[in-house]
């Protein structure tokens, strides 16, 4: 079993264990060096981005996951907040 800490954890000493990290998407720049990582779990920031009444672009989630595919260990796909069945 992977335990991931979330991005609050960032200020753990660098001679921590290696650990899991989850960070969200939402408002991300870029991935942040986090020297006692050794696996990256991306969440899109979708409840985040709702409670803000923001959206996210999931042509922009996917070009950042295609970017960083090298840093990631896992992410989680783009989901919709407002109800359990996507309307079209």
């Amino acid at each position: 079993m992977k335990i991931y800490y979330a991005a609050g954890a960032m200020n753990l000493p660098d001679d921590f264990v290696k650990i899991g990290v989850l960070i969200s998407y939402y408002g991300l720049k870029k991935i942040p060096a986090i020297p006692y990582c050794d696996s990256l779990f991306l969440d899109s920031g979708a409840f985040s981005a709702f409670t803000k009444k923001e959206n996210i672009n999931l042509s922009q989630y996917v070009d950042f996951l295609l970017e960083r595919k090298h840093q990631i260990g896992l992410y989680a796909s783009l989901d919709d907040i407002g109800s359990y069945k996507k309307k079209h």
